[in-house]
Order: structure tokens, then C-alpha cells, then sequence
């Protein structure tokens, strides 16, 4: 049986968006490896307009090209910078601050307490984050457990990604 602390904070919320938004799925990986190449091309080919048929337009446009990125960099960071303050704004104050996992079952915890218990039936989606340390479980309501490994207070990471392996091994083919 493994006890963690399950708090979100503005740190942990903030790795979950970028793990949904960019490394979730294979279609979002393949894009930020795509666009990227793609933006260059687009500027490497402008400069050379610039400087093969010395047309000031092909530089005006490298630059565009610049600051559009950078615009969408910056929107991006604020997407999720927001998503995680409205998360963290409407979910503050939570029912439970820990869980206890086992194969079995999952215990939600308040004050080391449990106060319920979480079926399996409910979750969509376990997912591992070897980058952030962390797992992710999510509910069919879109209730998002986050079990970061620094915040296991009993057991060990081997012991958290056992029981979370066992649980999963125990879904809904559809999760």
C-alpha cells in the first residue's frame, strides 16, 4: 500500500498542462516537431529572397514570420498559465489532500482519514510522466488525480508505479 499527498499546486498543475497540451498524444508530438521545421523553412527561404534577388520583401517577411512565432510562444505560456490559475482558483480548497493506492483500491484521505474511495469504473486514463515524477489519474468527470513520486509519504516510486500498473491492469479496455 503506498500514501501520497495528492495536492495541486501551481508547479504540478502547470507539468500536467504541458503534458496534455504537447506530449499526450502522438499527433500533438508530431506537430511540435513539424511546425518548428516548417517555421524555418519559411524564414530561410525568405532570407534567401532577401539576399539572392535582393527584394526587401522577403526580409520584411522573415521578420513577421519572427514575431508571429513568438506571439504564439507567449499565447501558449498565457493559455496555460491561465488554465492552471482557474484551476487552482475553482478547485483551492479540496475534500481529501492524500490517497492510499494498492491494487485494489483507492483510498482518498483527509487528514490520513480515509473518506472515501475511488472505483475503478470511474477512471479514463492512467498516464506515466517519467519528466514530471509524477501519474496521472484521470476520471471520466474529468477529475484529474495527480501523484507526483516526491510526495509519496509511504512506500516508494516502485511500490506507486506497482500498484498504479496493478490498477490499471484492472480497467475498462477503453482507458
Amino acid at each position: 500500500m503506498v500514501e501520497i499527498k495528492t495536492e495541486w499546486t501551481a508547479d504540478n498543475l502547470k507539468k500536467y498542462a504541458e503534458f496534455v497540451f504537447f506530449r499526450k498524444n502522438k499527433f500533438a508530438k508530431v506537430m511540435l516537431i513539424i511546425f518548428p521545421l516548417v517555421f524555418i523553412a519559411l524564414v530561410i527561404g525568405c532570407l534567401a529572397i532577401f539576399f539572392l534577388m535582393k527584394l526587401f520583401f522577403g526580409l520584411i517577411m522573415a521578420a513577421v514570420l519572427v514575431l508571429f512565432s513568438g506571439i504564439c510562444f507567449v499565447f501558449l505560456r498565457f493559455a496555460i498559465n491561465e488554465f492552471v490559475k482557474n484551476a487552482l482558483e475553482t478547485n483551492g480548497a479540496s475534500d481529501f489532500d492524500s490517497a492510499l493506492l494498492s491494487g485494489e483500491a483507492i483510498f482518498i484521505c483527509k487528514n490520513g482519514e480515509p473518506v472515501g474511495q475511488l472505483s475503478f469504473e470511474r477512471l479514463a486514463s492512467i498516464d506515466f510522466d517519467e519528466r514530471a515524477g509524477a501519474v496521472y489519474l484521470s476520471t471520466v468527470e474529468n477529475a484529474v488525480l495527480i501523484l507526483e513520486f516526491k510526495n509519496i509519504i509511504k512506500g516508494s516510486k516502485q511500490d506507486l508505479t506497482k500498484a498504479v500498473k496493478d490498477i490499471y491492469d484492472k480497467l475498462p479496455k477503453k482507458a
